[in-house]
């Protein structure tokens, strides 16, 4: 790993944990046909670990040293994104990947953070990351069009489909974070 990379842990790069993360998500959101949204929620879900504040954590961790604290929030971040695009259930998922789901007011809030995310973006794609370009697709799958005009069935949909997709996405998460911890691969 090159020196001034971006770090989303100490062995591993942002750049990749987010690739890792979307493919990972895709598949498993793939199962009830959420494919997509889970690749997005998968790039977006880390998109604050750009930040210096988070950076300067990872390199003194990767220098020796305890955790200097100073934790801001990172999830935040990709949810604006989302919620710029009207990806409500992409930004809950995003929002709450460590903290779980929120309500659509706490959700709405983080709206103030997309300048913030489109400065970690320009950073990101200084190390390559143009993933985001053309992912911003439909904001519901196909699969909910065909529910009628029942607004009680259509809402529990989505709510299903959110939680599912909040499901992908976490364990998309652990899995890719579990691949690059140098002592679960000595472990395993």
């Amino acid at each position: 790993m090159k020196s001034n990379q971006l770090l989303a842990h100490p062995e591993q790069s942002l750049v990749g944990h987010l690739s890792g993360v979307a493919q990972l998500a895709e598949i498993l959101a793939g199962w009830f046909g959420g494919s997509s949204h889970g690749k997005l929620a998968g790039l977006l879900h880390d998109l604050g670990k750009a930040e210096d504040v988070f950076q300067g954590r990872m390199e003194a961790i990767k220098a020796g040293k305890n955790d200097p604290g100073g934790k801001e929030p990172h999830a935040h971040h990709g949810a604006a994104l989302a919620l710029a695009q009207d990806h409500w259930p992409v930004a809950f998922v995003v929002n709450g990947h460590h903290a779980g789901l929120h309500n659509r007011g706490d959700l709405a809030k983080r709206a103030d953070y997309e300048q913030r995310a489109r400065d970690c973006l320009q950073q990101l794609e200084r190390e390559g990351f143009s993933h985001l370009r053309d992912e911003f697709g439909p904001i519901l799958p196909k699969c909910l069009e065909a529910l009628g005009d029942d607004p009680q069935r259509q809402i529990m949909a989505v709510e299903l489909f959110t939680r599912f997709l909040f499901s992908a996405l976490v364990d998309a998460d652990r899995l890719d974070t579990e691949r690059s911890d140098p002592e679960s691969k000595a472990a395993g």
